[in-house]
């Protein structure tokens, strides 16, 4: 009879207790392991980042913070995965370095650069977290009498970076092939950021309609065998200053893999299948190409979930062997041409933004070429068209990648755009977004209001005057 009471007990508690759910997963943010970096995942992980490490379930989007909060500046919106580095949390190549000597500037132990501690004072610090919500990373220059701070220069971060991406590959390599490149046609697109004289690349709105003027933004197909490269016809990625330089060339050029030679990336290794850490890393290009001399950085990461793989170069400045400023910069997404390349954007989104001290959110309706208001100051936005009001276009002549069928490419969303307004002269905006799922969804768009000034160089540079950023609304 007991055994039978044993046995009763056992099947009601196996119908009360509720099923065991998937063990979290722990992830690494890295620059070196950071401590005090709050995050919040889509399925409800939040706190902060214990010598890096933040848990996240299979398929999650995990936002970092600066802050206490949510309420903080928010660092980035990126897919869950085992590591997080400055390097994938944007398609910005200056953002990325000025993350970590922002990180490296604010760490509480500077005297052990093995690990990175933001505490309570950084926290709690109003006054840095508003003006980091209002200005564009990749500008970092441009906003360093906003600071009280003594930041670390680009060089020395790049060295940090280097460092970091060696205690990566350490501790966390893997066997695990991520990657088949092989017989696989991949898409290439570059967007040119700045070329070799330090000039800001933008697409000018006002010249869109002219024949002889071509975007900052080129395009490659190709494929790689066991031993050659295939190229495809297409309007290449060659440029002059910031304008491209379009192929005419319709033939397909075979070329032996041994000419593209480096140990590092795609070509290295799409013949045997690519491992995580073969496809992530920062480098510093140091060498003789030719008869010019590169110096620059360059990292790289993939991003399994997304499909997605990044290159962003950067120059370092003048050296020996270097008299122009050499601090062309530019970001390339390389992803399978079987692979849906095209952000579909339509819907509601909550846009937020920062304005000096002052923050204000609304309801925006995206649809189509359209840009339409709603309510404002609410975190619950309305899903009819009818409580929207139609904007005039005028007023979001910047946000040039809408159109007709609701999708834009990636490479359209991480550009600088310019155009001429008769009142407030030459205007810029920088727009960015990072996918962070299959689909290319569930990313944050930044939009950046900027004027152009000159650094402490004397280089052209913007200065952000007001950010916002928008939210997919999940219903």
């Amino acid at each position: 009879m007991k055994n039978k009471i044993t046995l009763l007990l056992l099947f009601y508690m196996s119908v009360i207790l509720p099923a065991q759910s998937e063990p979290q997963l722990s992830g690494y943010f890295i620059d070196a392991p950071v401590t005090g970096l709050y995050y919040e995942t889509s399925s409800g992980h939040q706190g902060f980042t214990d010598k890096g490490r933040f848990e996240y379930d299979e398929g999650d989007a995990v936002k970092f913070y600066l802050g206490q909060d949510n309420r903080g500046a928010l660092i980035s919106a990126i897919s869950g995965q085992e590591i997080v580095t400055p390097n994938n949390i944007s398609t910005q190549p200056s953002r990325s370095i000025n993350l970590t000597r922002l990180l490296m500037s604010l760490d509480s132990t500077p005297n052990n650069r093995n690990n990175i501690t933001i505490d309570d004072s950084v926290r709690n610090n109003t006054g840095l977290i508003n003006t980091l919500n209002n200005l564009d990373l990749s500008y970092l220059d441009s906003h360093l009498d906003e600071f009280q701070l003594a930041f670390v220069s680009i060089e020395e971060a790049a060295r940090h970076l280097k460092k970091s991406h060696e205690y990566i590959k350490d501790r966390f390599a893997s066997e695990h092939k991520v990657l088949d490149g092989k017989d696989t046609v991949f898409i290439y697109e570059t967007v040119k950021k700045r070329d070799y004289k330090g000039n800001i690349c933008a697409i000018n709105l006002d010249q869109l309609r002219n024949p002889y003027y071509h975007a900052p933004i080129g395009k490659t197909v190709f494929e790689i065998t066991d031993d050659t490269i295939i190229e495809y016809p297409s309007i290449g990625d060659r440029f002059k200053g910031c304008q491209l330089d379009p192929s005419n060339d319709q033939k397909v050029v075979v070329s032996p893999l041994s000419e593209f030679g480096g140990g590092r990336g795609l070509v290295s290794c799409a013949s045997q299948g690519c491992r995580q850490y073969q496809l992530n890393g920062f480098y510093i290009d140091d060498r003789q190409d030719g008869s010019d001399w590169k110096y620059r950085s360059i990292a790289i990461n993939y991003d399994e979930k997304t499909h997605l793989l990044m290159e962003k170069s950067q120059g370092l400045g003048k050296k020996k062997h270097i008299e122009h400023n050499n601090v062309a910069e530019g970001v390339t997404f390389i992803y399978p041409k079987r692979k849906e390349s095209f952000i579909d954007y339509s819907g509601v989104w909550i846009k937020k933004t920062f304005n000096g001290s002052e923050t204000s959110s609304q309801c925006v309706l995206m649809k189509g070429d359209r840009l339409l208001e709603g309510p404002k100051e609410t975190d619950h936005c309305p899903i009819t068209e009818s409580s929207y009001q139609l904007m005039d276009k005028f007023l979001y002549r910047d946000a040039w990648w809408l159109n007709e069928t609701g999708k834009t490419a990636l490479s359209a969303l991480n550009v600088t755009v310019s155009w001429f307004d008769i009142d407030k002269g030459d205007q810029y905006t920088s727009w960015e977004y990072l996918p962070v799922n299959e689909s290319w969804l569930g990313g944050t768009i930044y939009q950046y209001n900027q004027i152009k000034i000159l650094d402490k160089h004397g280089l052209p540079s913007l200065k952000t005057i007001k950010t916002s950023m928008y939210t997919k609304y999940d219903e």
